[in-house]
Order: structure tokens, then sequence, then C-alpha cells
């Protein structure tokens, strides 16, 4: 915080006296300017001030004038050193002797922010939001301390370090972590935070994470399943629907008539709030054939789905293991059945694997499946060896 003397021209008197000021300011790198004023009960015409802010020698009195403003700039300094996290409203109040406003806590402008992004995001895009409420409460139960006026290196060793703590996936802490920068930045952009120290916080990558999806082989053999069980065969109904269209399982499931248009799927995606336009495929067509383009009928809870689809899939004959993460295991490296990994994640990313494999384009995959974001899509690309192997085959030609 920076505190000088200074005279402000504009409030001359008549007699063209000024009044001079301790002045008091903050000014984050990459922020807004913060600056109070208090008065020191002295007034001077501007040709008697000097640029080493005091008084000159030739005005008759000088030595009183320059004694009372120093002792004025002395005090404030003194509050400064004193309330180290006080702004310069808090030290202009401490001089003026009036109570200091109490400012709010960090969870409580956090609960602004979640009501905020409530606004905006469904209950499924409302989990990292309600994640980091969760790991900021916990965090400052257990004694820690976290306020806008430290956002250090070492604020953030100690929040990476706690994260890192309470949760078994490693990826899960940065993506906690990220979710904070974004509150940051909301707080920055409101004129509520001015403290650019978090913006200094590199987080570490994300684990590369083995990505699950099925073979055309596996999908065709899944498709053709006969099922007795209705339950088992309405869950498959609806991942087929997932991995043929890209939609997400939140936007399968409500599919209706009026979402059915010719031979595509005309549909407002609930997570993006992007209009998409998904032609059929003969799985698709055939599933919607089936309920008559409603798939209402097909709504279920997420948690149920992914217990029964890996029934459906053991049921298959979908074998074959895979060597994936554990979160129940700090993220250490398992064998397990196929079968056992498969939940709704799988139909998406099979949808786009699968599409990638069979020679569509890149843009036209993206602009099906609703990815704006070239970077949250390569993984796809990365993940599919044979496009590689396909590619590099081009050398032999």
């Amino acid at each position: 915080m920076n505190v000088r003397l200074m005279i402000q021209k504009t409030k001359a008197d008549r007699s063209g006296q000024c009044p001079i000021y301790v002045e008091v300011s903050i000014n984050p790198k990459g922020g807004k300017k913060d600056t109070k004023r208090i008065p020191t009960g002295e007034k001077i015409a501007v040709r008697y001030w000097s640029r080493k802010q005091e008084v000159m020698s030739s005005y008759e009195g000088y030595q009183g004038v320059n004694s009372a403003i120093l002792k004025k700039k002395l005090e404030v300094q003194q509050h400064v050193r004193e309330n180290p996290n006080a702004t310069p409203a808090d030290i202009k109040a401490l001089c003026e002797k009036k109570p200091l406003a109490r400012q709010p806590t960090v969870l409580e402008l956090y609960e602004e922010f979640h009501k905020f992004k409530g606004h905006m995001l469904t209950l499924n895009g409302m989990k990292a939001i309600d994640g980091l409420k969760k790991l900021l409460t916990d965090y400052i139960e257990t004694g820690h301390t976290l306020t806008l006026s430290d956002l250090s290196l070492n604020i953030y060793d100690t929040l990476l370090k706690f994260a890192r703590s309470k949760y078994n996936s490693p990826n899960t802490a940065v993506k906690r972590l990220e979710t904070l920068r974004t509150f940051f930045n909301y707080l920055t952009d409101r004129g509520i935070n001015t403290n650019m120290d978090y913006r200094k916080w590199k987080l570490p990558r994300l684990v590369p994470t083995k990505m699950i999806t099925l073979s055309y082989e596996e999908l065709t053999k899944l498709y053709e399943l006969q099922l007795e069980n209705e339950r088992l065969a309405k869950v498959r109904d609806l991942f087929i629907i997932l991995c043929t269209t890209g939609l997400r399982f939140s936007d399968g499931s409500q599919l209706k008539p009026h979402d059915v248009h010719a031979d595509s799927i005309q549909i407002l995606a609930a997570k993006t709030k992007q209009v998409l336009t998904i032609p059929l495929n003969k799985f698709s067509r055939g599933i919607l054939n089936k309920y008559d383009n409603d798939l209402s009928a097909l709504a279920i809870s997420n948690q149920k789905f992914n217990d029964y689809i890996k029934e459906v899939c053991c049921e298959a004959g979908i074998k074959g293991t895979v060597s994936v993460r554990d979160k129940e295991k700090k993220g250490k490296m398992v064998i397990k059945q196929k079968w056992e990994v498969i939940s709704s994640h799988a139909g998406r990313r099979t949808f786009v694997t699968l599409s990638l494999m069979l020679g569509m384009r890149q843009d036209i995959v993206m602009a099906l499946s609703g990815h704006s974001d070239y970077r949250s899509f390569r993984k796809y690309i990365d993940h599919t060896d044979s496009i590689k192997s396909a590619e590099m085959s081009k050398w032999d030609k």
C-alpha cells in the first residue's frame, strides 16, 4: 500500500488555498487502482507546494504546516502497518475514527458466485461448482485461512496439497483449483478483488486417463443382443443412442418426437446451450423407430444407468482387460474387465472415436458432438491408435 502527501488543485477556495491530503492507494498489477484521500486539515497555495511533498521554505509558517501534515502521514502509516489486510477505505475509516465495515468472507463471496452460476448451468454442470464449495468449506473448517489479501504461491501450495489429500484422483484436485481461478476472475471482473497474485499459479498438467470406448464390432454385438429383461433392454437402447449420436446422457434420455426432424435430430444441448443437428444412422434410426421417436420411457438416473449398463455389456460378452486408474486406490493403475468400467461417458466417447476411425472429418465430428474447443477434442485423436497407423501408412504408398 502506498502512502504520500499531495495537494488537490481542483479544490482551491476563493483565496487560492488548496487542501493537503494524505493519499493511500493500492495499484495491483493487472488490476484497478484503489485510492482514498485523508484530509490533514491544512491548506496552502499551489505555488508553495514542493515536489518533495512538503511546503516550501518561502512560505511564512512553513515549519508548522509541514509538522502537522507529517504527523498525519505518520498516523496513516501506523494504521497501515497495524492492519496489513486493510483496504484504503479501511485506513481512512480508522483515521476518521469510524468503525470498519465488515468485509465479506471468501465463502460468502463464493455463495454469490454459486448462485450466479446456478442460473447458467445444469445440475450436471454445477458439479464442479458444488465440489469446490465443499473443498473450500472443509479447508477453512480445518483451521486454514483464505483471504483475498493473500493469494500468494504459498497459499496455492497449501491449497493444492489439501485438495490432493481430499481426492483419490489427482486430476480432481487440479480441476478444483481451475474452478477456484474462475471464481477469482469473477471477483476481479466485478472490482471485488484487486489482488492479481492468483494469476501466477501454475497448475499441474492433468494426468492422462484411459479412455474406454467400444469397438464397432462390440457396438454391433450390443445392438443385436436379445434381452428378455425389459429394464436392461431400455438401458442398452439408450446407450446405443449415446454411442451413435454423440449426445450426452442428459440429452439422450430426454429426446421427444419434436426433436426428430426428417432424418436427423435437432436439439438444444442442456449443458452448452448449443443447437445440435445430428443426422441419423442405421443404429440411431432403429432405436428411435422402436420408441416412435419418444425416448422419455428410457429416462433413468445416471447412477442406476451406470450400474445396469455393466450388466448389459457383460451379457453381451464384451470382455478383455483394460488398465485403469482406481479412484479408491489413490489413482493407482489396476487391471479390470472392460465391461466393469463401461459407463454413460463411454457412449459419447465411442461416437467420437468410431466416427474418426471410420474416416469422418474432424471438423464434422466436432460439429456433431458440439465440441467447440479443439484442445478437449484432441484427446480422442490421441486415443485412437488406428488413426495414427492409417495416417503413417500413407508413407508406404
